[in-house]
């Protein structure tokens, strides 16, 4: 996922003090969500579906061009995009990019 193993450490442990509850059992490895974990994954992808669904609604009141989604993980993104975007660009010169 090209993110260091401390910084996840940290990203988790800020949302288990956050949240008040562990969300990763520790106790077996590999590690599992807790059933908070599961439960604030499931919130995540709910809020992250919302934003998304709110944006293509406000690009339709505001824009008269077509819109194309790519949904990608930011992680995963950030390493594929620069290596694919700028070929394809060249092929097709009449699609903008944001």
């Amino acid at each position: 996922m090209y993110v260091s193993q401390p910084y996840l450490t940290k990203v988790v442990k800020q949302v288990e003090q956050d949240l008040k509850t562990p969300v990763l059992n520790r106790d077996h490895i590999p590690f599992q969500l807790t059933p908070a974990g599961e439960m604030y994954i499931q919130h995540l992808e709910k809020l992250q579906h919302e934003q998304l669904t709110f944006n293509d609604q406000l690009t339709r009141l505001t824009s008269d061009q077509a819109v194309i989604r790519i949904g990608i993980w930011s992680s995963l993104g950030s390493f594929l995009l620069p290596k694919l975007l700028p070929p394809f660009l060249q092929l097709t010169p009449i699609l903008k990019f944001n």
